[in-house]
């Protein structure tokens, strides 16, 4: 069980503790630490992330902004002309289903 939690957590201070809380016969002691370091190198890891992920956003930004600022307003003319093109579909085949129904003397709604 040590062997496992070493190799999970590979620090000295975590299988040290996990070796002396065997031996005092407290395994939950041992895993609640395991866990603890754990979780706090991860948290540590994940924050060091986000500050360089934010560093080189802003480095992006700023270098490539003009190019960046041209995609976006290329990708949201696209946006804009796939919405009108879905609105003008549903419109038709709805203006289509209506016109069939009133051929067969159907009414809407009754």
């Amino acid at each position: 069980m040590v062997g496992v939690i070493a190799e999970l957590i590979p620090c000295l201070l975590t299988l040290f503790a996990m070796v002396l809380t065997l031996a005092c016969g407290v395994p939950a002691a041992g895993l609640t630490f395991a866990l603890s370091m754990f979780l706090g190198a991860g948290l540590t890891l994940a924050a060091v992330a986000v500050i360089v992920a934010r560093i080189w956003l802003v480095a992006t930004v700023t270098s490539h902004g003009a190019s960046i600022e041209r995609l976006s307003r290329l990708l949201e003319g696209l946006t804009r002309a796939m919405l009108v093109a879905s609105a003008s579909r549903s419109f038709g085949h709805r203006g289509k289903h209506r016109s069939s129904l009133a051929r067969n003397g159907s009414r809407l709604g009754g």
